[in-house]
């Protein structure tokens, strides 16, 4: 197949990294999957964008010598920052209202524009957790 080479060298590619270009890599993705959305509609992007965080999340399996959650957290921040950048992305103009009048508004954009998208990237990981629930490993 012709795709089905480029796909395989992606994924183990993106399997194996790790630290700083793995978490720049799930931003950036993040960021292009918003544009799959209003007012850019370019949906196309978005089957790419998906199998990569798959890819991603993939290669942070969890550390069975790590105790409790936290041999999940490779997982819990790649899709943390996959959500972090889908949210700034895709809903920056709810950050950007507070601009319009800088003078009363400015000081609350940390905290409605940024803020804001902080916690709804938490539903990203989240998902991640529950997924062994429908798709066993096997």
């Amino acid at each position: 197949m012709i795709i089905a080479r480029p796909v395989e060298l992606l994924q183990s590619t993106v399997i194996l990294w790790s630290g700083w270009r793995i978490a720049l890599f799930v931003f950036i993705t993040g960021v292009l999957t918003a544009f799959g959305q209003a007012p850019f509609h370019f949906l196309p992007l978005m089957f790419i964008t998906f199998p990569v965080i798959v890819f991603a999340l993939d290669g942070a399996a969890p550390d069975v010598s790590k105790p409790g959650l936290r041999s999940y957290a490779p997982a819990f921040w790649r899709g943390w920052l996959f959500g972090f950048g889908y949210f700034v992305g895709g809903i920056w103009c709810m950050g950007s209202a507070f601009l319009v009048n800088p003078d009363r508004l400015a000081l609350l954009f940390p905290l409605g524009g940024l803020g804001l998208y902080v916690f709804l990237a938490f539903f990203f990981p989240f998902g991640r957790f529950l997924s062994p629930l429908f798709c066993p490993a096997g």
